[in-house]
């Protein structure tokens, strides 16, 4: 697990990124090592992905994983639900390669690790940030994009998750949602 950059050129096509452009992915298990949690910028997408599958306790396992991302340049994409999909490996030498799959964004990404220290504590950051990319945030979205009112977005709650039992809200899932609710009827 780490840091990496990427190469990934069918997403720099997507986002009209002519280059591989800082390009990374920073990748860790959950505090309990239930899960796989990601942060990527491919370009002007850029994304939180999640294993569905166990962590790897080998080099070479291609781990299954949803994802969810925006393009953050004019066009103001957002990609959310479950059609977002792809996979994972890592490899010996410090290399990773993947695919991510979702509605008009596809590709596959290889990297090389360039640091090896990635903070427990991004991990709740990352979650934090797939919570805001959901239903409420596109509508919001496409507001500015077309006009009319919207709900305002909320972030979405914990679900089963690596720090949890089915459900149930466990102590990181609760520290997270403690800075995202607070009064925001300011």
């Amino acid at each position: 697990m780490g840091a990496y950059l990427i190469t990934a050129d069918g997403f720099a096509d997507l986002c009209n990124y002519g280059e591989e452009e800082d390009m990374q992915l920073e990748v860790r298990t959950s505090s309990t090592g239930a899960h796989l949690w990601g942060k990527f910028n491919f370009g002007s997408l850029e994304g939180v992905l999640r294993s569905t599958g166990k962590t790897p306790t080998v080099a070479g396992k291609q781990i299954p994983l949803t994802w969810r991302g925006e393009n953050t340049g004019d066009e103001r994409q957002m990609w959310i639900g479950e059609r977002q999909i792809g996979w994972i490996k890592f490899l010996s030498g410090g290399k990773v390669k993947g695919h991510l799959d979702g509605f008009m964004a596809e590709g596959d990404f290889t990297g090389h690790l360039f640091e090896s220290d990635v903070r427990v504590k991004e991990v709740a950051a990352w979650k934090n940030e797939w919570r805001g990319l959901n239903q409420a945030a596109y509508n919001a979205a496409s507001v500015s994009r077309w006009g009319k009112w919207v709900e305002t977005p909320r972030a979405d709650g914990p679900s089963a998750s690596d720090t949890s039992a089915a459900g149930d809200s466990g102590e990181d899932d609760e520290s997270d949602n403690e800075e995202m609710y607070e009064d925001d009827s300011e």
